[in-house]
Order: structure tokens, then sequence, then C-alpha cells
């Protein structure tokens, strides 16, 4: 990402120079500040009457690897949704619809051999 970063911050500036664009800090600048105030690397920014605003970076992004498939971990059986739920901290549905559709098939199969 960062020869990504590199590209759009100097492309930025490029067209900011027509505008009085300048480097600036990026925790100087007062757009995102939920993201720009930990960040001392110079961004392209420009002047808007008393604040100046600046092209976030694309460094500043942060990026989660992905795990790989598991090919056990699968909703279609016990096991695999056992293996989901450890892995993901969540509790189970509480009833599936498979489940309580054979259970409604028992109960009818036997209240229809009760009769015969």
């Amino acid at each position: 990402m960062r020869k990504y970063a590199h590209n759009l911050r100097t492309k930025a500036m490029r067209i900011l120079e027509k505008y009085g664009g300048i480097w600036l800090p990026a925790h100087q600048t007062k757009n995102l500040p939920s993201v720009h105030t930990d960040y001392t690397e110079k961004v392209p920014a420009i002047q808007i009457r008393d604040m100046y605003i600046g092209v976030t970076s694309l460094s500043f992004c942060r990026w989660k690897k992905t795990e790989l498939k598991r090919p056990k971990e699968t909703p279609y059986t016990a096991e695999g949704r056992a293996i989901y739920r450890a892995r993901t901290s969540k509790k189970p549905r509480l009833a599936r619809a498979d489940d309580i559709l054979v259970a409604h098939l028992e109960r009818w199969a036997q209240h229809e051999g009760a009769k015969k």
C-alpha cells in the first residue's frame, strides 16, 4: 500500500498546489480527527477559511489478515457448528428450523402410529 499511498499523496499535492496547498502534519488538520490525531506524517492540505483540510493517506489504513477457510467449519454438521462457535464466541441459536421440523414430524409419526 505504500506505493499507492505515495502516488496518491503526490498527485493530490499537484492538484492542491493550484489552490495554495501545503504539506501539513495530519494531526494539525481539522477533517477526520478520529483518524488524523494519531499521525504526524505530512499530508497534502488546503486552507479553507481558518482551518486546514488534509487528504488522508492510505498508509493510515489498518489491514487485518483474513484467515484461511477451514473445511470442517460448516453449518451443516454439529462438529462444524461447534468449531464456528469456538472461533467466534457466538451463542448458538435456540433452535434450528430442521430440528423443529424433525421434532414435529416425530410427534406426528407417533400420533399417526397410535391411531392404527
